[in-house]
């Protein structure tokens, strides 16, 4: 959630196409994003109690299902197509130190929280391993909408996937 949220504003934030945006023409081009205009009209349809059954609505709701099945392929093609393995050079304290903030770092944190919180077992163990998680492909369909560095977001994805294969059963015995 926080990814098509918070994400998008500092997408929007960071790289706009190298135009400088006032903070309320970043926070207006936030608010009109395709994200959070399909997270409103979900939460107004909700809200407003819109039927969820009928011809319509399953048609709706059936094709949404289906172009959401198709993100994390074409996310993932995104990954893959802005990968620039010639540019990688010298970045690996980069791509280590992003990789440890991820993947060793942000589990610790929120597994601190959790505990200090009083949160059940149950909420400890689901919130380590959803933090403990590698860098979201979304990140560089972002930064391709606007106007980051693709190549260095597809390297800290890529690279944050492959130290997961690693830390991620780490975390999964971490957290009992």
């Amino acid at each position: 959630m926080l990814i098509n949220t918070a994400g998008i504003f500092i997408g929007i934030h960071y790289c706009s196409h190298g135009e400088k945006l006032s903070f309320i023409g970043q926070a207006k081009q936030f608010l009109i994003s395709k994200p959070m205009l399909a997270l409103v009209g979900g939460l107004a349809w909700n809200l407003l109690d819109f039927p969820t059954t009928g011809y319509l609505p399953i048609t709706l709701f059936g094709g949404l299902t289906m172009i959401g099945s198709a993100l994390p392929f074409l996310s993932a093609m995104a990954t893959g197509l802005a990968f620039e393995s010639f540019k990688m050079k010298g970045m690996l304290w980069i791509l280590l130190s992003v990789s440890f903030a991820q993947l060793v770092a942000e589990p610790m944190i929120s597994h601190k929280l959790t505990e200090i919180l009083g949160l059940p077992q149950l909420d400890r163990q689901v919130g380590l391993l959803l933090s403990a998680l590698p860098a979201s492909p979304l990140a560089v369909v972002i930064c391709a909408r606007y106007g980051g560095n693709t190549s260095l977001a597809s390297a800290m994805v890529l690279f944050t996937c492959f130290i997961s294969i690693i830390s991620l059963p780490i975390a999964a015995l971490f957290s009992g």
